[in-house]
């Protein structure tokens, strides 16, 4: 192993250990101070994503492609559909010009991030652009949900779990895209804490309910939510997959399951109502 592969690999074994150690401090806070109910969804939003990794490396390993198709499809119909009814309904209530106002620029902050970062963090530190939009991602979608409990703290268990309920299917697609990419697919280990370290703090302090402030942060939620939707829809269409498909007549699976993914989202939605 080269000098800098070994540093590379050494800054993100470090980079992964100060996350995890930052997930746990944060959790027995919020056992103390915070909702049990968020520390529950951070948690199992963490070990949701985590344990879809292995499943996405042997995917990958294994070069099949229906199984990509399948995990990009649930992930972005999952994504889509998580934040139609979780968040973009509050932001438009809360002010319907700032909040969707508030979206236009979630999903250019997507793309820009998307832009700047492909390059910069793939060259120096082997951190695929993709892992940084999950990371922004799941970090707006703590704080959604550390917000929406600690301003109504009755609510159930079940409207959180459906908001993340994504993750699995996010975490396979995106682990075999970066085993395929011979890159460090255990780096989602940092999105996946990504949950738990804005919405425990969030939720264990009183915010103020300022209309435009929270169309704002929901509306650039729901932006990011549905970029990083898009750019796992995308995957699912690119021309490896589209070339496998059409030979197979089986080239409607990317939109089955899109449709699927965002399926089990409102059955949820549904569910905790």
């Amino acid at each position: 192993m080269s000098s800098t592969n070994f540093s590379v690999f050494s800054f993100q074994k470090i980079l992964v250990g100060i996350v995890l150690s930052l997930l746990i401090v944060l959790s027995v806070l919020g056992a103390i101070f915070g909702d049990l109910k968020v520390l529950t969804i951070s948690w199992l939003s963490f070990f949701s994503m985590s344990g879809a990794i292995p499943i996405g490396i042997r995917s990958a390993l294994q070069n099949k492609s229906l199984p990509k198709v399948n995990g990009y499809g649930l992930a972005s119909g999952a994504m889509v559909v998580s934040a139609a009814i979780f968040l973009a309904p509050i932001a438009i209530r809360a002010h319907p010009a700032m909040g969707l106002l508030g979206v236009v620029i979630g999903i250019s902050i997507g793309f820009t991030v998307h832009t700047i970062t492909h390059r910069s963090f793939s060259s120096r530190w082997k951190i695929d652009s993709v892992l940084v939009e999950l990371m922004l991602h799941t970090l707006f979608a703590g704080f959604v949900i550390g917000f929406i409990y600690a301003s109504m703290p009755g609510l159930s268990l079940l409207l959180g779990i459906a908001i993340i309920s994504h993750k699995a299917p996010a975490g396979y697609a995106a682990a075999r895209y970066l085993n395929a990419k011979e890159e460090n697919p255990w780096l989602l280990l940092l999105p996946a804490c990504g949950i738990g370290l804005t919405a425990l703090p969030v939720s264990m302090i009183d915010l103020p309910g300022i209309a435009l402030l929270n169309a704002s942060i929901f509306g650039l939620a729901t932006g990011i939510f549905f970029h990083v939707a898009f750019n796992f829809l995308r995957s699912s269409m690119s021309s490896e997959i589209e070339f496998y498909t059409s030979h197979t007549g089986r080239n409607w699976w990317a939109v089955l399951n899109m449709f699927v993914g965002g399926g089990i989202v409102y059955l949820l939605w549904v569910v905790s109502r």
